[in-house]
């Protein structure tokens, strides 16, 4: 019973990092396809 609470602990903490992490990926890769998109515009 231990080591299945232990498993529940890791797992919602590690998807609770990765959604306190996301915002700042998705912003990232925004940014990164906006300048792309707008270097293949200037052509």
């Amino acid at each position: 019973m231990n080591s299945i609470m232990i498993f529940l602990h890791v797992l919602g903490a590690g998807g609770v990092g990765f959604y306190l992490i996301l915002p700042f990926l998705v912003g990232r890769a925004s940014r990164l396809a906006g300048a792309g998109q707008q270097g293949l515009a200037e052509g």
